[in-house]
């Protein structure tokens, strides 16, 4: 019976030998590309591949920013003992977080702020713009203490709202642009030429694309110089830039209400290419480019739907999907692989949420209340209320 043991030990022995030899810091680094089932299973079927508490540690953390946001597990509700927390912890916390998001599990929390809300912008992780319609403030609420931390009077009321680094831009109603210098919201310029609401805005610092249902105006964004001047063919619903290619992406409707995508050079303010969504549904808004995906993400405002369009710049038509729960407004939380985006409806309590790859529905749940508009980001929902106020939901989990 001994010698028995004694031989089956040896052949365990010899079996493990490679993992026995396999270096362990080459084994951590490869072990890191891995999927979170790998990287468990790896430290159980193998004890030679059991990796130390540091290589293990920077594997998880290596695994994180692959799924995640990088610098979400820094976050206090997600790193709860600081730089201390191990990132195993710190993926387990970011985990349950998309989970309440899926099944609509959050803690409701009432706000100070009482404006009227008309738009909002996210104004990098920390902080997010509102314009307010009756007050005709902009301020700047902080989105971890849920608490205003600036606040200006732009004497006429924002339509619309825009941000890149240090400089926020705001629309109003009688086609003027103005920017503002953050964090303390210090008035810069104004860029004239529009003669309506501004509706479309964006910038990347260096340009800024301003429309209203008229025209589609290109300045420089440091001395107000409009570079190019657009008429467009219908009204437009939605806008979104790609910058590093020069293209505009707006969306319209024309006199004959076919609705159409156009792309649009920068450069040269020429019509690159269009193409139809006329029967795809009416009311298309939140023109979503996303670089990491090639695609468009086009919401539709009356039939729920989303276009996909992953040959860009030739706007070929990709996928289509119909939602039982119709939604005009499509929030791309973050950027992470497996952050859900948050489709809704003005008016409406019903929340969808969308796989980023796939644009499946993985939760739909109700919300507590019927808001005007809403933001989202990693870990918490902005309400704002009608006809004023701000309910924010926490999905992180508990401490």
């Amino acid at each position: 019976m001994e010698s028995v043991l004694k031989k089956r030990t040896t052949l365990v022995k010899q079996a493990d030998r490679f993992g026995t030899q396999f270096p362990v810091r080459l084994l951590g680094e490869s072990l890191s590309f891995l999927g979170t089932g790998e990287l468990v299973g790896s430290q159980s079927v193998c004890s030679g591949w059991k990796l130390s508490p540091s290589l293990l540690n920077r594997a998880w953390e290596r695994l994180y920013a692959q799924n995640w946001e990088a610098r979400s597990g820094e976050r206090k509700e997600i790193a709860v003992d600081g730089v201390a927390t191990p990132w195993l912890q710190r993926y387990k916390r970011r985990k349950q977080t998309e989970d309440n998001w899926r099944y609509g599990l959050f803690r409701r929390v009432r706000t100070r702020y009482t404006g009227h809300t008309r738009c909002t912008t996210r104004v990098g992780e920390n902080l997010l713009a509102i314009g307010a319609a009756v007050e005709g403030t902009i301020t700047l609420l902080d989105v971890h203490t849920n608490s205003v931390v600036k606040a200006v009077d732009s004497a006429i009321a924002p339509f619309s709202l825009a941000h890149h680094d240090n400089l926020l831009l705001s629309g109003v109603g009688h086609g003027e642009i103005k920017s503002w210098l953050l964090p303390d919201l210090i008035f810069q310029r104004d860029y004239q030429g529009l003669n309506n609401p501004v509706t479309l805005l964006a910038t990347n610092g260096k340009l800024l694309v301003g429309g209203d249902h008229i025209n589609l105006i290109i300045w420089a964004a440091a001395t107000g110089e409009s570079h190019s001047v657009l008429s467009l063919q219908g009204r437009p619903t939605g806008l979104d830039v790609d910058w590093t290619t020069g293209t505009a992406y707006v969306c319209l409707v024309l006199g004959n209400n076919e609705k159409i995508i156009q792309a649009i050079s920068l450069g040269t303010g020429h019509v690159l290419r269009q193409v139809s969504i006329d029967q795809y549904g009416a009311g298309y808004r939140s023109v979503l480019f996303r670089p990491d995906h090639g695609d468009l993400l086009i919401a539709s405002n009356y039939v729920g739907g989303l276009i996909r369009q992953v040959s860009i710049p030739e706007l070929r038509l990709q996928e289509y999907k119909v939602d039982k729960w119709h939604w005009s407004t499509l929030e791309v939380r973050s950027s992470a692989a497996r952050a859900a985006h948050v489709g809704w409806h003005a008016g409406q309590k019903q929340i969808t949420l969308q796989s980023p790859k796939t644009l499946l529905d993985i939760g739909s749940w109700a919300l507590p209340k019927r808001p005007r508009q809403l933001a989202a980001t990693v870990t918490k929902l902005f309400l704002f209320e009608v006809p004023s106020g701000l309910t924010v939901l926490d999905f992180s989990p508990c401490f």
